[in-house]
């Protein structure tokens, strides 16, 4: 919180909203990665986007004049956040950390042509986006880093930079990333939370947070967000698939109750009938 307070020009836990939160584990029985990417739509019309959402990407979403105009965006907002610094998300190791790898910089600078086609997704590639093929997919990146993190210490970082989590399974991973921001106020109209993000509206984690004044930047998080209706607003693709072999798991409401019950037939996106 000491640094929180100085890096956004005194910012308090009495003024502070939460943000995501995520622990970031390592799976045990395969390697898992690289997977270059930033955290910043990049392509199509630069809006951020919820993973429950069916996207329609096309070759033009991707194309360089796209792409550049997504780059003057990124730019003005890296900016944006140095000088006005009214958040910080900080990735916090609880135990040695080996896992996190970027490319200083790239935040900063226009990617190189072998850097495209790291980012660019293979399903554009093969509907005819133009890119230069020379990644085999393994090989280090030119000015690849990996960040060391011993249990206690964090790291902070822009999320326009290039960078991937890699795992290993006999490495361990348990990672804390959790963001804090400046509060301006109540939401005007309560948005459906991002499947990755709706676990958190559960009141036990509310009440698994250690202090008052977290538990009120999660109410001012919370009151912005409804739970959605269908399985796809709550689950990543794992937990839909094991509702539908039977397990009622998650929320337990009706929804999964149904779901669970109807198996295989229960069809995408449907709601409680």
């Amino acid at each position: 919180m000491g640094f929180v307070h100085s890096w956004c020009d005194g910012l308090t836990p009495a003024d502070m909203v939460m943000m995501n939160m995520l622990l970031w584990c390592n799976p045990r029985k395969y390697e898992n990665g690289p997977s270059w990417h930033r955290d910043w739509t990049w392509w199509g019309n630069g809006k951020s986007y919820f993973s429950q959402e069916v996207r329609e990407d096309t070759p033009e979403d991707y194309s360089e004049k796209v792409e550049k105009i997504r780059w003057k965006e990124m730019i003005a907002h890296n900016k944006k956040l140095i000088v006005e610094r009214n958040s910080v998300t900080l990735f916090l190791a609880l135990v040695d950390d080996e896992c996190h790898e970027l490319v200083p910089g790239s935040h900063n600078r226009w990617r190189t042509p072998l850097e495209h086609d790291v980012l660019l997704p293979k399903a554009m590639k093969d509907q005819g986006v133009p890119y230069t093929a020379s990644w085999d997919g393994v090989s280090a990146l030119p000015g690849q880093v990996a960040i060391r993190l011993k249990a206690g210490e964090a790291l902070i970082r822009i999320k326009s930079t290039i960078h991937t989590g890699h795992t290993v399974p006999d490495r361990e991973r348990n990672s804390l990333l959790i963001g804090w921001s400046k509060w301006v106020g109540p939401s005007s109209k309560p948005l459906v939370a991002d499947a990755r993000d709706a676990w958190q509206l559960d009141p036990a984690v509310r009440e698994a947070l250690p202090y008052s004044w977290m538990k009120t930047t999660w109410d001012r998080w919370a009151e912005g967000l409804v739970l959605g209706d269908t399985l796809e607003d709550r689950y990543a693709e794992y937990d839909i698939d094991r509702i539908k072999a039977g397990e009622i798991v998650g929320w337990c409401s009706e929804l999964e109750q149904q779901a669970a019950l109807a198996g295989k037939s229960w069809e995408p996106y449907q709601t409680v009938k």
